[in-house]
Parts: structure tokens; C-alpha cells; sequence
């Protein structure tokens, strides 16, 4: 593997507003490894979805998706409303990051008049036998900047049909996001980095992802894809079926497969200590540690165990002492390894 000479963060500060269960929250001098931490429905996900959602930041779509993370794929009008802190659609959600280098991203996200209507071509000339068949639009203006060279205010409308749901975004082809990032939520389907995961393997460049996965056992010895099935080779006469090894070679699996393939940009990882032993998460971070300074990717995760993370603090000590305030709660804690 190269080493890349010169480091950059992709996120320095986050501040966000109005957005689910946070009314306002703000983290400052992230570093290449960032945890977030706190019990249940603490708003760990809903930090991650923040960073992701800038990170796209001309992908409005993004927004809409994000409830697909959290196994809900209803896009209602009271579904946009629930984006809001309590419900509170007259305050707009605010999303702001600030670059290693200075420059600036900024989202704000209000509900479009509910009295506009839009009719298509086939509606407008077609006779209607009701006088209450018309649909009402509703969604969202979304308006976002990058420093200050670019900003746009666009509007996404959403219409209701008898069975599903139809979505008009305006297309943005004058700005590309000079970023990769991926965002892997607890329920993730690892179906969706085959793809990755295959041309890491044509390209033979799995030796590191293997190491990694002898973490969970050393007898990990090779990984290969047979018909869009992953399989591995722990010394047995026939390979073995990923799906039969377990959560937590899935997790590693996934984690490390988003690492290699984000370069120069972040991984979000939201409870990243589901499916694995504790044992497994202090050279875990190791391997983290040293990929992200390698491919330049700045990693954030959540978690609710406040053991693994002592844990992890309890044999790093220099990470300890420096960061670790047992005094404060989530909104105030960042867990942070400088790699």
C-alpha cells in the first residue's frame, strides 16, 4: 500500500438544527477517527445522517433515502413533517460543516406552500366525473451552498398516488461532489458493495481486506465471489458461504470493503459494534486507524456501549487521558483517535 503524504479532513465542525429529535447540537475539531456515544435514541443516527446528507450535498434525494435506513420507506406528507424537530415545520432544519481547509456547506430545509398544486399534461385534458379528485403537491425547498462559489434553492415535490409515491427533483449538473462516501446503517444489506468488493478482488487488492477479516479468525486464507455470493476460504476443502460465518465478518467485511473504496472521503458507520465480540473491537480500531491514515478516509461511528469504548480507552491510554470525559453526556463527548 502507498502512503499518502499529506492529510486532510473532510468535516472540521458540525452544527445542526431543527432536524428529527435534535432541537441544536454542534461538534468542533473532528479528527480522522470520531465516535459518537450515548444511550438509545440519543440522536447518534440522526448525527451520522447529518454528516452523510452534506457530504452529497447537491443530492437532495439523499434526504428521502435516510428514512430507508431506518426500514421505513413511506414519504407521506406527515412523514416530511417528522424530519422536523417535534413536528415544528414553521422553523426550518439547518445543516452546517466546515472543511479542514476553511470551506464552508450549508443546507437549510423548509415544507413548500401545501397550497401550490401541480397539474401534468394528461391531467389538465382530461375530464373529471368528481370535483374533489384533485391531488394536492407537497415537499420540500431545499437550499445548500459550498463556500462561495456555488448555491442553489431547489424544490422537491412529492404526490401521493393510489399506491405508491412519485418524486420531481430538478436535475443539478453544475456541481459534482468532489467526495466519496458511504454510510452503512445497522440493518445494512452487504448485497450493495458486491459490486465493490468484486473489483477490489479483480484488481487483487484483498490482502489487507484478509488480514482484516483474521481479526475474527486466522484462518481466514482467501475471499472470492461465486455467483453474487461471497464466499471464504478458511482451509477446508470447500469454500464457505459468508452468510453462514456469522454478523461480524459481515461487519468487518462491509466496513473494510467501504474503506478501500473511499479514498479521500468518509465512512459513517452507525452502531459499529453490532455482531461483534467485545474482544474484537480494540484491533478492530487498530486496523481502522492505520487504513484511514493510509486512504485518507475520515471515520465516524456510533454506539451506545459505553464498555466497549472503555475498553478501547483502557489499553490505548494516551487516547484516554487526552479525550475521554466520563463527566458529559453525548451531546458534549466526542470519542476521538487520532491516527
Amino acid at each position: 500500500m502507498q502512503v499518502i503524504r499529506y492529510y486532510t479532513n473532510m468535516f472540521k465542525t458540525l452544527v445542526v438544527n431543527n432536524f428529527r429529535g435534535i432541537k441544536t447540537c454542534s461538534f468542533s475539531e473532528f479528527s480522522r477517527i470520531n465516535f459518537f456515544y450515548g444511550r438509545n435514541n440519543s440522536g447518534k443516527s440522526t448525527e451520522l445522517e447529518s454528516l452523510f446528507l452534506l457530504s452529497g450535498i447537491s443530492t437532495p434525494i439523499i434526504l428521502l433515502n435516510e428514512n430507508s435506513f431506518r426500514n421505513y420507506a413511506r414519504i407521506s406528507e406527515n412523514d416530511l413533517m417528522s424530519f422536523f424537530h417535534n413536528f415544528n415545520t414553521e422553523k426550518q432544519i439547518d445543516f452546517y460543516a466546515e472543511e479542514d481547509d476553511g470551506k464552508k456547506r450549508l443546507i437549510n430545509i423548509k415544507i413548500i406552500d401545501k397550497h401550490s398544486v401541480t397539474f401534468t399534461s394528461d391531467e389538465l385534458f382530461t375530464q373529471k366525473i368528481a370535483t374533489n379528485t384533485v391531488k394536492k403537491d407537497y415537499g420540500l425547498a431545499y437550499s445548500f451552498s459550498v463556500g462561495n462559489d456555488f448555491s442553489k434553492t431547489i424544490s422537491m415535490k412529492i404526490r401521493e398516488n393510489l399506491s405508491d409515491f412519485s418524486v420531481s427533483i430538478p436535475r443539478i449538473n453544475d456541481y459534482k461532489e468532489k467526495y466519496t462516501t458511504v454510510y452503512l446503517p445497522p440493518t445494512f444489506q452487504f448485497s450493495i458493495i458486491l459490486e465493490k468488493l468484486s473489483e477490489l478482488i479483480k484488481n487483487k487488492q484483498t490482502k489487507d481486506i484478509i488480514e482484516g477479516l483474521k481479526i475474527l479468525s486466522d484462518d481466514v486464507k482467501d475471499i472470492t465471489i461465486l455467483n453474487n455470493e461471497v464466499y471464504i476460504d478458511i482451509g477446508l476443502p470447500q469454500l464457505v458461504p459468508l452468510k453462514l460465518m456469522g454478523d461480524g465478518m459481515r461487519k468487518i467485511l462491509s466496513i473494510l470493503v467501504s474503506l478501500y473504496t473511499c479514498k479521500n472521503g468518509a465512512v459513517l458507520i452507525d452502531e459499529i459494534d453490532n455482531g461483534l465480540h467485545y474482544s474484537a473491537i480494540s484491533p478492530l480500531i487498530k486496523l481502522l486507524s492505520e487504513v484511514c491514515k493510509i486512504y485518507n478516509v475520515q471515520l465516524f461511528a456510533s454506539t451506545h456501549s459505553k464498555e466497549i469504548l472503555e475498553q478501547i480507552f483502557n489499553q490505548e491510554e494516551r487516547f484516554a487521558k487526552k479525550f475521554y470525559d466520563k463527566n458529559h453526556d453525548f451531546f458534549k463527548t466526542r470519542f476521538t483517535i487520532r491516527s
